[in-house]
């Protein structure tokens, strides 16, 4: 069922944005129910909103698809265009400013630069770059032993670190590497 589920989360077409609790409610104070909607229940899911994304970019992760996660951020582009200091609380309508729905952030450091700790604390750094279709990616993460910079281009990844570093290709090989770059 895995393979199913990853295909689900990625299948744009099957999915219809909506903020159900954003729906205007009928007078006697009941919201509609998914026979009463304004599209197809039976081909269609609700998207995850931007604050929910987070789950859904861990589980695709999990299936094997964090490679994916870099352009699935994208979808936070429309947001910016309609209010370009702050994120808003779902894709249509809502609050304003909503750091909660700032998924990107966390996202595109963990899984796209791919930096996460290796052991608590950062007693070692874990670095498994993803670039989706980017043709680079660099960053500075910090940790509560420094900065650990990650700079990749294709497949060529350089890291500075003051932990030992565990990089984790494409194919799941892993290399270990003392502190340094």
């Amino acid at each position: 069922r895995l393979d199913t589920v990853r295909k689900l989360l990625l299948d744009r077409a099957a999915m219809i944005s909506r903020a159900t609790f954003l729906q205007p409610v009928p007078a006697e104070g009941i919201l509609p129910s998914p026979e009463d909607s304004d599209w197809d229940t039976d081909k269609l899911v609700v998207a995850a909103q931007p604050f929910y994304r987070y789950v859904v970019h861990d589980a695709l992760a999990e299936l094997g698809a964090a490679d994916r996660i870099a352009g699935l951020t994208r979808d936070w582009l429309g947001l910016l265009e309609t209010g370009p200091t702050a994120f808003r609380e779902v894709w249509e309508g809502g609050s304003l400013a909503h750091g909660w729905s700032a998924t990107p952030t966390r996202d595109l450091v963990a899984y796209t630069l791919g930096v996460t700790p290796g052991r608590p604390g950062y007693e070692r750094v874990r670095v498994a770059p993803r670039l989706d279709d980017l043709e680079w990616v660099r960053g500075v993460v910090p940790t509560p032993h420094g900065p650990v910079s990650v700079a990749v281009t294709g497949s060529a990844v350089s890291i500075e670190s003051p932990v030992p570093v565990e990089l984790v290709a494409r194919d799941g090989g892993i290399r270990h590497y003392p502190a340094g770059t």
